[in-house]
């Protein structure tokens, strides 16, 4: 093996499981200084590379799958809306810089923006939505799902989209 995909989540609530890491594993977690995702997930790609294996983008193979720039749907944002999604913008680039999160919900008109951290490595992590958002969305009653465009995965895009228009939840792509 020389290239190597990684996708899905990682929960550090294994660490406490009853897995029993070897002593290469117990080294490089003795190393870590923040238990932040991105420090751990970067030290296990570095760890990696030293036997010779390349973590790729995490979009590698996968033509198609990322977020395009502009309205997806026939719903557009409203003006308002559009105030919101340039809130959210500020407030989920900032959680993303301190490592909280990628996505955060703005109350008022009930948009949901995701977005990739500032210091994103793009070989894993990337923000990513699939018709399972949308049905969450439907029962909060939220009305906008803002994600970045070019750096966010969107999962079975036809499906997504088709419960979004059925719901009438605007879906747009937001470049930087």
């Amino acid at each position: 093996v020389r290239n190597v995909v990684m996708l899905g989540g990682v929960k550090k609530t294994h660490i406490y499981s009853k897995a029993r890491p070897d002593f290469r594993v117990l080294a490089l977690a003795a190393k870590l200084v923040l238990w932040k995702d991105d420090d751990i997930l970067r030290a296990l790609a570095a760890e990696l590379e030293k036997d010779g294996i390349t973590i790729c983008e995490s979009t590698f193979g996968l033509d198609g799958i990322l977020v395009t720039e502009g309205s997806l749907t026939s719903r557009q944002p409203t003006k308002k809306e559009w105030g919101d999604i340039r809130y959210g913008w500020d407030i989920a680039r900032e959680t993303g810089r301190l490592d909280i999160g990628q996505c955060v919900v703005v109350k008022d008109r009930v948009v949901v923006v995701k977005r990739c951290k500032p210091q994103q490595d793009l070989r894993f992590d990337l923000p990513a939505v699939g018709p399972r958002t949308i049905e969450v969305m439907r029962s909060v009653k939220a009305s906008v799902l803002a994600v970045e465009a070019g750096r966010s995965v969107m999962l079975d895009r036809e499906e997504l989209l088709r419960h979004a228009e059925d719901e009438g939840i605007a879906v747009v792509g937001v470049a930087r």
